[in-house]
C-alpha cells in the first residue's frame, strides 16, 4: 500500500533543530538547496526535530529548480511528528508581522507532519502557507489558532491565481481568522483528500475559482466554520465529504452532520462520533493520489473515516456508535 508521505529519488537528508543538528535556521537550509535538483538528480530533504519547539522562523522558497522526482522536502523526523497536537512534536509559531511560514514560489516543495501557527500584525490578508507555483504538497500538516491582530486577516493556506496541482492530504486546519484554505482565481488541478477544516472565521474550504474549473475534494470534513463549510465561486468534484451545514460537495455527501472530536483543541475523531467515522471512500487505489494512512501514520481500515484522522476503534461502515454530539469544540 502507498504512504501519503512520498519520498524523493536519491534523497540527501540533513537535519534541523538545536545546535546538534546540521541547521538551526530553515531559511539557511532553503538557501543552500536553491539548486537545480533535477540536473543534480538528487532530492534535498530537511528532517526536523522537536529539540526546542516551537520555533519562530519563516522561509521563502524560490530560485531553485525541482520536480516530482527530485523535490525538496521539509518533514518531521520519525518520532517527532506533530500529529495534530498543539503541545508536542515539531511546531513553528511564527510571529513575523507579515511573513508567511512558507512562501513557496518553486515547483515541487513538500511539507510533512509539522504544526504551524502564525500570528500576523498587518493590514493585509496573510497566510501560513502561500503557493505561487505547482506541486505544493502538504501532508499531515496541522495549522491552528492562526491570527492577525492588525486590520487584515489570516487564511490558513492560500493558493495564488493560476497555481496548479496542490496535493493536500491528511491535514487539519482550524481556528484561522479567515478561510481555512482559499484557492485563487484560475488555479487548477488541486486535490484535497481526507482533510479536516473546522472553526475557521470564514469558510472552511473556499474554491475561489471564477473560471469554474473544479478542485477534487474527497473525504474532507468541514465543521462549524463561520461562513460556509465548503464555499465556492467555482466548483468541486469528488466524493465522501461531510459538513455541518448543507454545502458538502460531490457524490454521496453527508450534510448537516454533527461531529465529535476528542476535545476543543484535539481534532482527532472521538470514539463515539457518528458523523464521520466509517463513512469515507477508500482511496488506496485512487488514480490521482493513492494512499492508506492518516495524520498519525496509522493505516486506514476497510471502512475509511472522513477527515484527517482514522479512529482505530471504528465500527463497520455506517453502523451507529453512540449519540450524535459535539464535545468541547466551538462551545
Amino acid at each position: 500500500m502507498a504512504s501519503s508521505r512520498r519520498t524523493g529519488s536519491n534523497e540527501n537528508i540533513q537535519t534541523f533543530g538545536d545546535g546538534t543538528r546540521d541547521f538551526t535556521n530553515i531559511s539557511t537550509w532553503e538557501s543552500a538547496v536553491d539548486i537545480d535538483t533535477v540536473t543534480a538528480m538528487q532530492s534535498e530533504v530537511l528532517e526536523c526535530y522537536d529539540d526546542s519547539a516551537p520555533y519562530d522562523q519563516t522561509a521563502l522558497y524560490n530560485a531553485g529548480t525541482h520536480n516530482s522526482t527530485y523535490p525538496i522536502i521539509m518533514r518531521a523526523a520519525t518520532g517527532h511528528e506533530n500529529n495534530g497536537s498543539r503541545t508536542a512534536g515539531v511546531r513553528f509559531h511564527t510571529t513575523a508581522a507579515s511573513a508567511e511560514f512558507a512562501d513557496v514560489r518553486d515547483d515541487s516543495v513538500w511539507f510533512y507532519d509539522l504544526g504551524i501557527q502564525c500570528a500576523f500584525n498587518t493590514s493585509s490578508t496573510e497566510e501560513n502557507f502561500k503557493q505561487a507555483n505547482q506541486d505544493l504538497r502538504l501532508v499531515g500538516i496541522h495549522i491552528y489558532n492562526s491570527s492577525n491582530s492588525g486590520t487584515g486577516s489570516n487564511d490558513g493556506i492560500a493558493m495564488n491565481n493560476s497555481t496548479t496541482n496542490l496535493r493536500m492530504i491528511n491535514c487539519i486546519v482550524v481556528d484561522s481568522d479567515r478561510d481555512g484554505l482559499r484557492t485563487g482565481s484560475s488555479s487548477t488541478g488541486h486535490i484535497i483528500y481526507n482533510c479536516t477544516f473546522a472553526d475557521n472565521a470564514e469558510d472552511g474550504l473556499d474554491h475561489n475559482n471564477t473560471t469554474a474549473s473544479t478542485a477534487t475534494v474527497r473525504n474532507c470534513l468541514c465543521d462549524n466554520n463561520t461562513g460556509q463549510d465548503f464555499g465556492s465561486t467555482g466548483g468541486y468534484t469528488g466524493s465522501g465529504n461531510a459538513s455541518s451545514d448543507t454545502t458538502a460537495p460531490g457524490t454521496s455527501p453527508r450534510t448537516s452532520q454533527t461531529f465529535t472530536f476528542v476535545s476543543a483543541t484535539d481534532y482527532h475523531l472521538a470514539a463515539g462520533d457518528t458523523g464521520a467515522r466509517t463513512f469515507g471512500v477508500d482511496l488506496s487505489a485512487d488514480a490521482t493520489f493513492d494512499f492508506d494512512d492518516d495524520i498519525d501514520k496509522d493505516t486506514r481500515t476497510v471502512s475509511w473515516d472522513i477527515g484527517a484522522d482514522e479512529d482505530s476503534t471504528a465500527a463497520p461502515a455506517g453502523q451507529p456508535v453512540g449519540a450524535m454530539m459535539r464535545l468541547g469544540v466551538g462551545q
